[in-house]
């Protein structure tokens, strides 16, 4: 919130943050489609407060399980030259309170792989 005073003479302002508290809530995800190759920036739409630790997890393991994951304490996951045989699955994003209240949301993740044309010859009899 912001407050703003002014008069003729010129303004001042000062802004706060208010923290309302109340239980980890984690929003519903869309699908992610992306195409294999390229980087996969999700944030996880946490609300309530206070949040102790949001974490992402994958077949019930905790993220990262390898160099291309990275996984930052605001929620974020960050997964680096996507793959459809290694990435491609559903995600679980995990925000927990110190009173040991937690939420889940899931996303899933989609790879799209880029059509790939195999390479051909003609023989000289076929013109068509």
């Amino acid at each position: 919130y912001r407050c703003i005073a002014s008069s003729k003479v010129g303004s001042v302002d000062h802004a706060a943050r208010i923290n309302i508290y109340g239980l980890p809530f984690v929003r519903s995800m869309e699908k992610q489609a992306i195409v294999a190759g390229g980087t996969l920036i999700v944030h996880c739409p946490v609300a309530g407060y206070p949040i102790d630790t949001i974490v992402w997890e994958r077949d019930g393991r905790v993220l990262p399980i390898n160099r291309k994951q990275k996984v930052f304490p605001n929620g974020t996951l960050i997964i680096e030259n996507v793959e459809r045989a290694s990435d491609q699955a559903s995600y679980t994003c995990v925000a927990k309170n110190s009173q040991g209240y937690s939420a889940r949301g899931s996303l899933e993740v989609q790879v799209m792989v880029l059509p790939q044309i195999a390479p051909f010859e003609f023989s000289h009899g076929d013109e068509s």
